[in-house]
């Protein structure tokens, strides 16, 4: 059925669209574009079968998502980027399938990671980095298949000062800062 642009007008209304030019079965959304099967909606472009989204894009099934880009099937996701199958994460980005994840960069099939990267089916990993099936680790670069442990290197323990080091030196290394 085609509608004119008074009852238009009068849908948006009832149905809370404002400043929104291309929506579909949608309530409260404002200052937003494309938005399909949604609710609670403000200044996004691109989402789909969501709701309370507000400063996102490319969001599709997101639940309570802000400040985010390219959120597939999460939820409780703020400021992330490339978030699928996750939730509650903050600040991070390139995260599959994990749950309870802050200022780290991917991570796969883990919970609760926190200020790491390169992670994979890990639990409860804090300041570590190209790490896998580990839990329970803190201060750990290159390692797998270990649990309650911090400062280790390639699955060895080494001291605080050992590890810093190593860890100064493999980021000027990977920055090209570092010369032999």
């Amino acid at each position: 059925l085609s509608v004119n642009s008074t009852e238009l007008e009068a849908y948006k209304v009832v149905c809370g669209i404002v400043n929104t030019p291309i929506f579909w079965c949608c309530v409260d959304v404002v200052d937003s574009n494309h938005v399909v099967h949604s609710k609670q909606v403000k200044n996004c472009i691109g989402v789909f079968n969501s709701i309370e989204v507000s400063d996102s894009s490319d969001i599709i099934h997101g639940e309570n998502v802000c400040e985010s880009h390219q959120i597939f099937y999460s939820s409780f996701v703020d400021r992330g980027l490339r978030v699928v199958k996750s939730s509650n994460v903050y600040n991070s980005s390139n995260i599959f399938n994990s749950n309870t994840v802050n200022e780290s960069k991917s991570v796969i099939d883990s919970m609760d990671i926190f200020t790491s990267s390169e992670i994979v089916n890990c639990k409860s990993v804090t300041d570590s980095h190209f790490c896998q099936n580990c839990t329970n680790i803190k201060y750990s670069l290159f390692c797998e298949g270990i649990s309650d442990v911090e400062y280790h290197l390639f699955n060895k323990p080494v001291s605080k000062e050992r590890y810093e080091m190593f860890v100064r030196q493999y980021l000027q290394l990977i920055k090209g800062e570092l010369t032999f």
